[in-house]
């Protein structure tokens, strides 16, 4: 029952060593470790290979910037576990973190698995959480908002949740069962940001079983140079193409009331979009060139 820890690196000398070590602290002995450094311009490759002489460590570099998805996607196909969990480079797991939640899965029979978090802000360890009571504001409307939690073992509540894409509901940081990547597909790479939104959504429209654990065995990191922190209209780009991948390449798993709510949901993304670029005064050739440059 080996589980492949990936992380996935781009310019993040300034967190990835903790991000490394809390990894290795894990308390399961049947472990790898594989970072993925995405063609950093920084010091991140240097750092990762510090820890090169570990058993169980690996250090890939790509050589150039792909995005997340790509970094990932390789960190899969080139590891070994019957279960895999994805680090972003800023966020931390608690020494008992896979250990619980593999204990959870197998009890269950679940093909995902997550926690709790607690919220850091930049360096400052908070009291806010991601899921549970004191949320964090950006994670607020999680599991449909406070005072809610994640409906375990009831499918048709879990479905809502997935298709209320705007929440945030499953864990990028979960773990998988990684045959879940080869029956269902890798990120995809057309998403620079959202592509955990899209994994989820696909695993999970396609009936894996998750199950969540009430307890905080992580920390998940918010700071200006986040994915989805330092660019609002990217974020709010890759929103609408996550609804559009859907309505053209997963339409067949949908009722007619969830496409129309799928398209509903566009729409309203589609508004914000414009809204920011209006904001940002360009010109409508402008905007008609972005979009094509996004690949909307």
């Amino acid at each position: 029952m080996k589980l492949s820890i990936i992380i996935a690196a781009y310019n993040a000398e300034k967190f990835i060593e903790d991000t490394i070590r809390s990894a290795i602290s894990q308390t399961v002995s049947d472990k790898e470790i594989i970072i993925v450094n995405d063609g950093s311009s920084d010091n991140t490759l240097l750092v990762a290979k510090k820890y090169i002489g570990i058993p169980g460590v690996q250090v890939y570099d790509l050589g150039y910037n792909r995005g997340a998805a790509n970094a990932y996607n390789f960190g899969i196909l080139h590891c070994s576990g019957e279960y895999v969990t994805l680090l972003d480079s800023d966020d931390l797991y608690m020494p008992t973190y896979a250990e619980r939640l593999l204990s959870i899965m197998e009890a269950n029979q679940a093909d995902i698995g997550f926690s709790n978090y607690q919220a850091i802000e930049g360096t400052q360890m908070t009291n806010m959480t991601l899921y549970g009571e004191n949320r964090h504001p950006k994670y607020i409307y999680s599991f449909g908002g406070v005072g809610h939690t994640f409906p375990n073992g009831d499918s048709q509540a879990i479905r809502k949740l997935v298709l209320n894409i705007d929440g945030i509901n499953i864990s990028p940081r979960s773990i998988y069962k990684r045959s879940l990547f080869f029956d269902y597909g890798l990120d995809d790479h057309r998403l620079k940001i959202s592509n955990d939104w899209m994994r989820n959504f696909k695993f999970l429209i396609n009936g894996a079983k998750p199950v969540y654990l009430d307890e905080v065995l992580g920390y998940y990191r918010f700071h200006p140079d986040g994915n989805s922190q330092k660019n609002p209209l990217a974020n709010v780009v890759d929103i609408v193409k996550v609804f559009e991948i859907i309505l053209s390449e997963l339409r067949g798993y949908l009722t007619d009331e969830e496409v129309q709510f799928m398209k509903d949901q566009r729409n309203t993304w589609r508004n914000t979009m414009f809204a920011i670029l209006m904001k940002l005064d360009v010109t409508t050739n402008q905007m008609a060139r972005y979009m094509l440059d996004s690949g909307l």
